[in-house]
């Protein structure tokens, strides 16, 4: 073998090489091409959950105003039973009183 063959050899090899790494270089281009769109996925979904984080935020606080609100008819209604009642206890009793005087 010449010189020459020898250098053939060797050109073919690292232009087999080369040709390799290129491969693998397309190949990786690839997987970070979906890595990318993995992520931009991923941040959508984040944003979206966010989004929605916010919404139950705002109903919870929704609700608890409303729920607020209620408590206070409630007791305000309570009050007013209690008033009535006792006022109908005090008229009874006076009933009573009376009847008791004229029996």
């Amino acid at each position: 073998m010449s010189d020459d063959d020898d250098l053939r050899g060797i050109l073919g090899q690292i232009l087999t090489v080369v040709e390799g790494t290129r491969s693998d270089v397309s190949n990786l281009k690839g997987d970070v091409a979906a890595l990318q769109a993995g992520q931009d996925a991923l941040l959508v979904d984040v944003t979206t959950l966010q989004a929605g984080q916010e919404e139950q935020g705002q109903r919870l606080g929704r609700i608890e105003t409303e729920l607020r609100q209620v408590k206070e008819m409630v007791g305000s209604i309570r009050l007013r039973e209690v008033a009535r009642l006792d006022g109908r206890i005090d008229q009874l009793a006076q009933d009573v009183a009376f009847s008791r005087r004229a029996g």
